[in-house]
Parts: structure tokens; sequence; C-alpha cells
């Protein structure tokens, strides 16, 4: 097994390395030119349709626009906001948040991009369902000539949920439950912890979109707000090491950072690396992922998704990720040499010594319920496309079972799988809305040049 973790990362550093970070930032900043900034302009116009103002119950769509952003942001604001968010300081020093500001500011407009275009070519079945994402505005946009393009990206994000969307969320709820509570048979802890996550989880994802989306729209405010307020609480009884909090990130950003403490130290390029890495396996930007939810939505204005989809890395990156970070650093813990969740929790711990700890765990065990919830639903429209309707259940009992395994393996295995994972199905995608831009452009000056009556 460590040969083959061994191997599953190296092959991930190189995936997810240089060129994976220079097409994802490149392309935030093509469409952010060719957008004009909607992430600045157009901002509040996202909130406004997000709180229902435009909502209109007999367009198409199985859910509202605000379901299907919690839908979305329960599938990104997960593991990578308190994990990743540490690995890629332990990685790149307090200058990776930086980078993660970067990646999530140009993952606006990805976003953007991406689920108008899946609003656009979305598929209403004969049921009255809806299916869409990059499989089929690939496909119905670059024309079935490019089928196979679309086949692979469904095939690698299927391959996926089983990595970024399910193991690494039940390993580290494990971990983070077996540490908390220091149990001494951890083996077997580790497996009734499995069997509970699959249950749970179970009971949602085989009901479907309706009764995920029903279940994020309480579960995702609630987590956010929670984990949010500990992270304000820390920050406010250190208000006066802020200063410096900002001036390490600035600092290194653009600098080496030197071995420290615990801290091996890290050059320029390392930080961006990891830094634009890990806010891409948060907020998904790019990636895909977000648009096969964000086609479900009851509209039938496509750039209206967009705008609610361009309010997903400024909530995941922009605040939370960034609540994570600024605790990590201003506490010190980030000098201390642990790594991933537990750095994390031991941030908290420091700064809010009674309930640090507990805040941690339960917002790691949440956001890992909610984004495996998510990702089961992109898994099982991946599924559907590929295979046809008898496809779908089956794959969501795998999908159970696999949360189990992942409960019991190592955690240098499963982020190794999802590195991979996640790398592979961005560039389809990127390809494709690169491919498709004029199709955005074009609908954003349609939209833009009506004018339109909110419903409230």
């Amino acid at each position: 097994m460590d040969k083959v973790t061994e191997m599953l990362t190296h092959i991930g550093s190189y995936v997810m390395g240089l060129p994976f970070v220079v097409l994802i930032i490149s392309t935030g900043i093509f469409f952010s030119v060719r957008l004009l900034l909607p992430q600045v302009r157009k901002l509040g116009h996202g909130v406004a349709i997000t709180l229902g103002y435009y909502d209109r119950p007999e367009h198409e769509g199985d859910i509202s626009h605000f379901q299907a952003l919690c839908a979305a942001l329960s599938a990104t604001v997960g593991v990578g906001n308190i994990a990743g968010v540490a690995t890629a300081i332990h990685a790149g020093g307090p200058g990776a948040l930086f980078w993660m500001w970067v990646s999530g500011f140009f993952g606006m407009t990805l976003k953007c991009a991406e689920c108008t275009l899946a609003q656009k070519y979305r598929v209403i079945h004969k049921d009255g369902s809806v299916s869409g994402g990059p499989m089929y505005y690939i496909e119905k946009g670059l024309g079935p000539r490019f089928k196979w393009l679309a086949c692979i990206f469904a095939f690698c994000c299927m391959v996926a949920t089983f990595g970024g969307g399910n193991m690494v969320q039940s390993n580290s709820m494990t971990i983070a439950i077996v540490d908390h509570f220091a149990v001494q048979d951890r083996f077997l802890w580790r497996a009734v912890i499995g069997l509970f996550i699959s249950f749970t989880i179970g009971l949602v994802i085989i009901g479907g979109i309706k009764r995920i989306g029903r279940v994020a729209g309480k579960l995702v405010p609630f987590m956010c707000a929670t984990y949010v307020s500990g992270a304000l609480i820390i920050i406010f009884f250190n208000y006066d090491r802020i200063p410096e909090t900002f001036y390490l990130i600035f600092k290194h950003a653009f600098t080496p950072t030197s071995a420290v403490g615990g801290f091996a130290g890290a050059t320029v390029l390392y930080t961006i690396t990891w830094g634009v890495k890990r806010a891409v396996f948060s907020n998904e930007a790019g990636v895909g992922s977000a648009p096969i939810a964000h086609a479900a939505a009851r509209t039938n204005e496509p750039v209206r998704e967009g705008l609610v989809g361009l309010l997903e890395p400024f909530v995941d990156t922009i605040i939370v990720c960034t609540m994570t970070g600024f605790v990590i650093i201003l506490t010190g813990s980030w000098q201390s040499g642990a790594d991933s969740s537990i750095l994390t929790k031991n941030a908290f711990e420091t700064g809010l010594p009674v309930f640090g700890g507990i805040v941690v765990t339960m917002g790691l065990v949440l956001f890992a319920v909610s984004t495996a919830i998510s990702w089961s639903y992109y898994g099982d429209r991946c599924a559907l496309y590929l295979f046809g309707p008898g496809a779908v259940m089956p794959y969501r009992w795998i999908f159970v079972v696999a949360l189990f395994v992942g409960a019991m393996t190592q955690i240098n295995f499963v982020w190794g799988f999802s590195d991979i994972t996640f790398g592979l199905m961005a560039f389809p995608n990127l390809i494709a809305i690169i491919a498709l831009s004029d199709n955005v452009v074009a609908l954003s000056r349609d939209y833009f040049s009506r004018r339109h009556e909110r419903t409230k």
C-alpha cells in the first residue's frame, strides 16, 4: 500500500502541478476580461437572484436558485476548507492563502461561465427531471463529434466522486472524531464510524436531487455560520495580531518562506502551486462538478444561474477558507509542523481553548457529510449520461459502500487519488468552456440588455 500511495502522490503532483495552476488562473483571467469583471460588477445581482427575488415557479427545473447554490456549496464547502487550507499553509507557508484568494477571485468568473453553459445546454427528461453539466455542453455545444470528450469528462468525474467527493470526506470525518475523543481501539471505532456515515448519507442520496436540495438548504447555512462564528471569535480576541498576519501573507506570497519551528520552508513557486491547487480542491472552479447541480435550478435564464454560481468561490474561498487560514496563521500554529485537519484543530484549540476542538470536529463532520451528499448526485448524473437510467441506483449503492472504504483507508492514499481525478476531469471542462466562450459572452450581453422584473 505504501508504494501505491507514493506512486499516486507522485502522479498527482504532475496532474495538479504548475501547468494545471497556469491553466486554471489564465482561464479565470480570460473570462474576467471577456465578461468585464462580473465578480465585481454583478455580485449584488447574484445575491438578489439567490434570495429569490427573480424566482418563477413556472420555469423548468427541479430546485430553486437558493437550493441549487446550497447543493453546490454543500459539495464545495467541505474538508478542503479545513484540511485543504491547512495542507496548503503547511506546504507553502502563509503566502499560500494569498494565492488561494487569487484563485477564488478569478474562479468566480469560471463558475459563472460553467453554470451559464450548464443551464443553456441542459436536458429535460420525460419525467420532468433535469440533467446537465460539462458532458452535455460539450456534446451539444461543441457538437456530436466531440462526444468522446464529453465521455472522458463524465468518466473522470464519476471516478472523482469516489475520491475528493467520497473517501476524502469519510476519511477526514473519521480521523477528526477518533482524534477528538482519543479512543483506544482506533480500527474498531473507524469501522463503526464508517458504517454510521455510510448509513446516514445513504438515506439522503437514495432520494435524489430534490431530497439533497432540501437537506443542503438547511445544513449549509447552519454549518457555515457555526464554523465562521468560531473563527471570528478567535480573530476578535487576537485582533492585535491581524496586521502581522496580513504582513506574513503578503510577504510570503512573493518571497520564499524560511524554515521556522516545525515549518520546513517553501519557495515562491511551491507556495503558488499549493495555494492554487488547494483552492481549486475547495471551490472546484473550473473542475466542472458544480454546474451539474446548477443545471437543475428552476429558471429559463442561463445567465441568472451563472451569477448564482459566481457566489460559490466567494463564500467558499474568500470567506470560509480565509477564516481557517487566519486562525492558523495568527495563532502561530503554522510553524508547528502539524498538517491537514490536525493543524486546524490545534489552531482552534490554541485560540479557543474550551470549544475550539469541538468547532473543528463539528465543522469537519458537517462539511464532509454535505460534500459527500452532493458529490453523489454529480456521480449519478455522469453514470446516467454514460450508461443510462439503469446505472443510477447501482452507482448510489456503490457510493455508499465507498464511504466505508474511505473511513478505513490511509489518508495519503485518499488525497493522492483525489488530486489525480480532480485534475483529469478539469482539463476537458476547461477546453470546452474556452471553446464556448463566445456563447457565454453572447448570453451575458443579451441578458443584461433586457429589463428584469422582480417577483417579490
